[in-house]
């Protein structure tokens, strides 16, 4: 709370830095009497259950955020007609101060799981119960996760079978001792319960532990934007195919255009000077096209600074006849740590940043690509895909970046690139285009996986 107060403190007075002084020549002491504000606004993140958001995912809290944040500064902006003084506060000056706390709200939130992650402490103790597959799923994710919530302090076995193996826990007994579990502190439980008995323990669970969330596990399905809906208490779960409504394509649609137009618009002085660096520093044409398949299996050209010596794909094919180590390597990602066909230094320069892919963003404003989606591959590399992944590809426009972008970016291989190609279409909201587009910032600076 303290820190999302700061973050909003911090947006309110860039935005006065920013335009009420040097454009206005207003004095801060205009604009103190909002401060109050802060607190209502962090009450209303406290309200949407942000304090502490545990398990609320990252795109689910970015939602929640923005929502509260927009309708806070929506009600502020109203306030201010409302009491007839509206030239006493720059209406830019607020909607920069919005626009600023969109960022620096989530921005900052990131940055404190990158510090508490190491606390102990600071996560939230919950203990397992039951001995099943989902039981070891959710052990694996609680140490694997780099920005953990839960910490798993032991284990509940449903009538005192020997414990799963790969569940590394102190056993704490059996649901008989759950309330000597929650007396100790622990008042979260995670449930992974079979059987007959499934249901009368699951009752015991909710009477003993004030939260009892249950472990299932629906590969196939989509896990954001989940509602709960009572069917006259039968227990419904409403799943939303987002992509295939209308009414979702053209909003996505609509985003690519504008925003894609603007990021054209702003990096074209980048783009010239790196396609004139390219026909300095190596013959051949800089910019060049490649055929790709893209939404509906239509074949689609796609631009690109060119980054590698000239008849790259003729060097690749004798380069992979004549070493089977790096044949190995090709085929896992199709992608080389140290590929011999990028052009020194420039090449590699422009690889790293993704400066190289500048040029596709006429390809978004035109329709054929998206700011988001499955990154468009050449034929050999689709080939290598499942069926099933292919065919969910096709449904969507191929895009700038991707989630496998933003979380492997070129280190995983095929498998890992059809779990995020398929988690992405299943799951899609306007919501994770935005927790996408703003990794996406956060890998290309710091060139995170990129070669």
């Amino acid at each position: 709370m303290l820190l999302d107060a700061s973050a909003l403190l911090l947006a309110g007075l860039a935005a006065f830095l920013l335009w009420a002084q040097p454009i206005r020549d207003q004095q801060v002491e205009v604009y103190l009497p909002t401060a109050p504000l802060l607190v209502l606004i962090v009450l209303g993140y406290a309200q949407a259950g942000l304090y502490p958001g545990f398990g609320l995912g990252p795109v689910e809290t970015i939602r929640r955020y923005w929502l509260i944040t927009i309708g806070a500064f929506v009600v502020i902006a109203g306030l201010i007609f409302a009491l007839k003084v509206p030239n006493q506060y720059s209406r830019v000056t607020l909607l920069l101060a919005m626009a600023l706390a969109l960022l620096f709200i989530p921005s900052a939130r990131w940055l404190l799981g990158r510090f508490t992650r190491r606390w102990s402490w600071w996560r939230e103790p919950v203990v397992l119960v039951g001995a099943g597959a989902r039981t070891d799923l959710a052990w694996a994710l609680f140490n694997e996760r780099s920005a953990n919530e839960y910490q798993a302090v032991g284990l509940l076995l449903e009538d005192g079978p020997d414990p799963p193996g790969t569940v590394d826990l102190p056993v704490l007994g059996t649901l008989r001792d759950a309330e000597d579990v929650v007396g100790s502190g622990v008042r979260v439980a995670f449930a992974d319960l079979n059987g007959p008995g499934a249901d009368e323990a699951l009752d015991h669970l909710r009477l003993v532990f004030p939260r009892v969330i249950i472990l299932r596990e629906f590969e196939e399905l989509p896990v954001e934007g989940v509602q709960v809906r009572n069917l006259d208490g039968v227990l419904g779960l409403e799943y939303a195919s987002n992509l295939v409504r209308l009414r979702s394509r053209w909003v996505k649609r609509a985003i690519d255009v504008v925003v894609g137009l603007g990021l054209l618009f702003v990096t074209l002085p980048i783009t010239l000077l790196a396609m004139s660096a390219v026909k300095i520093v190596s013959p051949g044409p800089a910019l060049f096209w490649q055929s790709r398949e893209g939404r509906k299996g239509r074949t689609i050209r796609v631009p690109k600074i060119r980054t590698m010596i000239p008849d790259a794909e003729g060097r690749m094919q004798e380069l992979l006849e004549s070493d089977d180590a790096l044949r190995e390597q090709w085929d896992q990602g199709f992608k080389l740590p140290d590929d011999p066909r990028v052009i020194p230094v420039v090449g590699s320069v422009f690889r790293r940043w993704s400066i190289d892919e500048l040029p596709q963003l006429w390809s978004v404003v035109r329709g054929d690509m998206s700011l988001v989606g499955p990154r468009p591959f050449p034929a050999y590399h689709l080939d290598a895909l499942s069926r099933q992944a292919r065919r969910l590809r096709s449904l969507v426009r191929p895009g700038l970046t991707g989630l496998w972008q933003v979380s492997a970016r070129g280190v995983a291989g095929i498998v890992i690139q059809q779990a995020c190609v398929s988690y992405y279409i299943r799951n899609w909201s306007l919501w994770l285009d935005v927790y996408i587009l703003a990794h996406t910032i956060r890998a290309v600076v710091t060139g995170k996986g990129a070669y």
